[in-house]
């Protein structure tokens, strides 16, 4: 079914891909000038400048030879990529990203050379918030994309649009204050969110454990790791209702490794949810727990994402990521934590 097709900038019989590349699998999805997915593929990645570049061409190649019908193997006309880390939007150029061992690569030039088309490259979690808002049925226009990795950061949709802030910063709730007296974030400040509520938190608050086996462990009401869990949802929660207080978007999506074991932690996260609404007026009248949706996240947003993103950008506008052109607007994101 078409995905929110209005506004696309796809001629008729011209396809976009999207694709999004991760540390072990690159994601490529084509959808046509309807905004219909007409072909999904997933491939292995290969790290480092060469390898990632191979692998997002890879993904689209198998892509496009998965188009069911050979008469439909319609020309790509631009190219959308999500990658996990920090990235120059204006110039496609990731400037770091830790999990693919690249930085300062020009991914938008490198593969809009080798396709002779146009390329933008953004985050991938600012990416899976504009596929999530699009992909819904119905569309929604904001919508705040909570991801749980590594890290904790958050993708923005407000009035349809990609938030990033004047430094790139928005969405960056993981290095927001949870407990003042908690220990040194690798940001530099004390007691963030992303120190209680992420997967590397909860390796170091349990010395070493994984966040499947503290979860396990606290299904078996160990003590140690109860307490790790019932930090973690209290994190989680707050993180939840300044999401909701900052930008009030239509939807607070979650996503991330960690919910596989959602049935440990989100009924204490609602718990406290319900418990600041029965304390605040204020906080009940924002009906934040009807807005919080669990995503799957086998569902291959953020390739969709960015897709619809490419899509979405007119034709004669897609200049930055042009084969050849070096546009820059002299200011480079910086992500403390994993997105």
């Amino acid at each position: 079914m078409p995905l929110s097709p209005s506004g696309l900038d796809i001629e008729p019989g011209r396809l976009v891909a999207g694709v999004d590349i991760g540390g072990t699998k690159a994601e490529a999805v084509l959808i046509d000038h309807r905004g219909c997915e007409v072909a999904r593929s997933r491939v292995a990645t290969t790290t480092g400048a060469t390898g990632v570049v191979a692998s997002v061409l890879a993904a689209i190649a198998d892509a496009h030879a998965n188009v069911r019908a050979a008469s439909a193997r319609s020309p790509i006309c631009a190219v959308g990529i999500g990658v996990p880390g920090a990235v120059d939007v204006a110039t496609g150029t990731v400037a770091r990203a830790v999990n693919l061992a690249v930085a300062g690569l020009p991914l938008a030039r490198l593969v809009g050379g080798a396709l002779s088309c146009p390329v933008i490259v953004d985050n991938d979690v600012n990416l899976a918030a504009f596929g999530l808002a699009r992909s819904l049925q119905p569309p929604v226009g904001s919508l705040a994309f909570l991801n749980l990795g590594t890290g904790m950061g958050a993708g923005i949709v407000l009035g349809g649009a990609i938030v990033r802030g004047t430094h790139g910063a928005a969405g960056e709730i993981g290095h927001l204050c949870f407990d003042p007296s908690g220990p040194r974030c690798g940001c530099g400040m004390n007691g963030c969110l992303e120190l209680y509520a992420s997967g590397s938190g909860l390796l170091r608050a349990s010395g070493g454990m994984t966040a499947s086996e503290v979860f396990e462990r606290a299904r078996r009401d160990e003590a140690t790791a109860s307490e790790i869990v019932e930090r973690f949802a209290a994190a989680l929660a707050e993180a939840i209702r300044m999401l909701a207080q900052t930008y009030d978007p239509d939807v607070i999506a979650l996503g991330g490794g960690v919910f596989a074991s959602l049935d440990v932690f989100m009924p204490r996260v609602r718990a406290i949810l319900a418990q600041w609404a029965d304390a605040s007026d204020f906080v009940r009248s924002l009906g934040i727990g009807d807005r919080v949706a669990v995503v799957d996240g086998a569902r291959g947003v953020a390739a969709t994402g960015a897709a619809l993103w490419a899509a979405d950008v007119p034709a004669g506008t897609r200049v930055a990521a042009q084969p050849g052109h070096e546009k820059s607007t002299g200011t480079m994101p910086m992500r403390f934590g994993s997105r």
